[in-house]
């Protein structure tokens, strides 16, 4: 099954629970919708975005995604109904903090890809780290023991 079915996230927004085994599934799943939505969600998007995106996807997971795929996945009729940051939050509570903290990186990294950060990536950004529950040292990448 395709990792833009968004399988474990559903289960989790649906109220379900997700497993040890499959938390590593739900952060790829949550990490591709992130970027997906933020690469096609920006009003200048830049050609750079989407392929940057997918390097990003790949540099985190070591996954490696079709531009279908990824399309697909910021494209999806769940958005429709629900806006992603409801979606990040009900997920954020079967991710690990480590998760979490690569998740809201790569989120950085991809709305600087453009050189150009405005207001609305700024309220989004904020938004996602507030869905996330990450700390501000998460957001600066600080972690114990590091």
């Amino acid at each position: 099954m395709p990792i833009s079915s968004l399988e474990n996230l559903l289960r989790v927004f649906g109220g379900g629970t997700i497993e040890a085994k499959d938390q590593q599934c739900l952060f790829c799943e949550t990490l591709l919708m992130t970027l997906a939505r933020t690469a096609y969600a920006d009003k200048n998007l830049a050609e750079v975005e989407v392929p940057t995106a997918l390097e990003i996807y790949k540099a985190h997971t070591g996954q490696e995604v079709e531009v279908g795929e990824f399309r697909h996945a910021a494209r999806s009729e769940l958005f429709e109904s629900t806006p992603l940051p409801r979606y990040i939050s009900k997920a954020a509570s079967s991710l690990s903090a480590v998760h979490k903290r690569e998740i809201i990186a790569a989120l950085a990294e991809l709305i600087r890809v453009d050189k150009n950060i405005s207001p609305n990536e700024l309220d989004f950004f904020n938004a996602m780290a507030k869905s996330l529950g990450v700390t501000y040292a998460d957001v600066a990448g600080l972690a114990a023991g590091n």
